[in-house]
């Protein structure tokens, strides 16, 4: 028996074979490379020394990352409560308004 097209992969075909190997080469690339690429030259060479200078340095990394990687939570949600606070301001509001209903019974016809 057969296995359905979920159980069984399939040969990449000759262009899939080449972004396979090319993946593979960049991915090779990069391992190998990575030392190279590990930071700028300034500030590889700053916390070389390990200075007082270096060790403010890495607390201004560490603050500029925290710092940057909040802002997108906090203005999401910002946004989010701003948006909330709206919709229960308009529902408080709508609420407030007595509704205007229109009798039919025939008391009130005349």
């Amino acid at each position: 028996m057969k296995g359905n097209a979920m159980t069984r992969m399939a040969a990449p075909s000759g262009r899939g074979r080449v972004f396979m190997r090319g993946g593979l080469a960049a991915l090779v690339l990069v391992v190998l490379l990575a030392d190279l690429a590990s930071a700028c030259p300034t500030c590889k060479e700053n916390l070389a020394n390990s200075g007082p200078d270096a060790i403010n340095l890495i607390r201004g990394y560490f603050w500029s990352i925290i710092f940057m990687m909040s802002m997108p939570f906090l203005i999401l949600g910002s946004l989010a409560g701003y948006f909330y606070y709206e919709v229960r301001k308009a529902r408080h509001r709508q609420a407030a308004v007595p509704s205007l209903t229109v009798s039919t019974s025939p008391m009130n016809s005349w």
